[in-house]
């Protein structure tokens, strides 16, 4: 006669409660909440390579340089290991040099920075409008600021606003200005590199039919790591305050002509302004600014774009039916996923425990099988779970 046993899962009603057990939220915006963000304006958010750091510009904050009035400073963040991000700190003098101070891109020798402004050569004072290069030397020093030559964007560049973004390989310099004196209404223009820190003279996007309908203003470009696909917020006639965030495809190796753009269709848009999209070097996550839902003035969110790790962690112990004492006498048996052996499933039988990580999106069955045994099955639904979970 077969004896019965099966598999108990720990945290059983865990298992099986799997929308109570494992809330979905990265993939809704989340605020970073008051450890970023503040009563003030944060906007420009950009990561680090790694990944570890988050920068991003304050406004007419007590703290700034220059104080309350009319100043722009950098700000940073680390993650700490929850997830969490630590209480923002100001960077020093030695990157907030100027009134306006922005870090722009994260170079791929993950130290070096595109930073707004030109300065001289002690880095004490702004120059001119345009960027430089800066270098992280250590956790607590920076070095000085190098200029980059981009040709005649001193005469192109005439209004009252600029930003930009850097490939991180520096072969491409998106820049978003005006050439009204004094305009606020930006367009996209691409620059190539010639040579170290000399770049060509700024080209204008170019983008679908000919009739389709201009935006009254660009800003806050963003270059996808394979380099197809930019992102950026516009006004397409709205207002200021009804800034969106678009995204088109690359057509040509000119990085002039793009697809018609495409307005981000999912929970990151809202009816307010939102802007300065740009994602993790893994582009697993995104960061950007929004007024919508804000503490203050604007604030830095995150939405998580896909899963890193798509899997879930299954832990149990294998039990006898009978009296659900450990199966630690009978240590023949083995657990079959969906009628197969799983090369991924650990048992330790000194304990009668299993630990295996299934694939996210499927269905499963798990069943514990030994000669002259009936194994129970055990079943699991992840086709609603997205995250990783454990």
């Amino acid at each position: 006669m077969k004896r019965k046993y099966f598999l108990a899962l720990l945290f059983f009603t865990i298992m099986l409660g799997l929308p109570q057990a494992y809330p979905q939220t990265s993939f809704e915006p989340q605020n970073l909440g008051d450890a970023v963000n503040s009563e003030y304006a944060e906007v420009n958010p950009v990561l680090s390579r790694d990944g570890k750091t988050l920068f991003f510009s304050r406004v007419n904050h007590p703290e700034n340089r220059l104080g309350e009035d009319n100043s722009q400073d950098i700000w940073f963040s680390t993650l700490q290991d929850d997830g969490t991000w630590s209480k923002a700190i100001r960077l020093s003098n030695e990157v907030n040099i100027g009134r306006y101070n922005a870090i722009l891109s994260a170079l791929d020798d993950g130290k070096s920075y595109l930073i707004l402004g030109r300065y001289n050569k002690e880095a004490t004072r702004w120059l001119t409008p345009g960027f430089s290069i800066i270098e992280q030397l250590n956790p607590y020093q920076w070095g000085k600021p190098k200029p980059i030559k981009v040709k005649a964007l001193k005469r192109m560049n005439k209004g009252s606003v600029v930003n930009a973004y850097m490939s991180p390989d520096r072969e491409q310099l998106f820049i978003a200005f005006s050439k009204k004196p004094n305009g606020k209404r930006l367009s996209i223009y691409v620059s190539t590199r010639k040579k170290e820190n000399v770049y060509t003279k700024p080209k204008l996007l170019k983008g679908g039919p000919k009739n389709a309908n201009k935006a009254r203003s660009m800003e806050s470009p963003y270059l996808t790591e394979d380099k197809n696909r930019i992102y950026f917020s516009a006004d397409y006639g709205d207002g200021r305050d009804n800034f969106d965030i678009f995204y088109a495809d690359r057509t040509d190796d000119t990085y002039q002509n793009w697809s018609a753009p495409v307005k981000v269709t999912d929970t990151i848009n809202t009816p307010n302004w939102d802007s300065y999209y740009k994602m993790n070097a893994k582009e697993s996550w995104a960061y950007y600014s929004s007024i919508t839902s804000s503490i203050g003035k604007s604030d830095i969110f995150r939405v998580k774009i896909y899963e890193e790790f798509p899997f879930v962690r299954l832990t149990g112990l294998v039990l006898n039916q009978a009296d659900q004492s450990l199966m630690l006498e009978e240590r023949e048996y083995e657990i079959l996923v969906n009628g197969e052996v799983f090369e991924e499933m650990t048992i330790d039988k000194e304990s009668a425990s299993y630990a295996v990580y299934l694939p996210l999106g499927e269905k499963y069955t798990l069943l514990p099988q030994m000669e002259n045994w009936n194994g129970i099955s055990a079943d699991i639904d992840l086709t609603s779970i997205r995250e990783y979970s454990e």
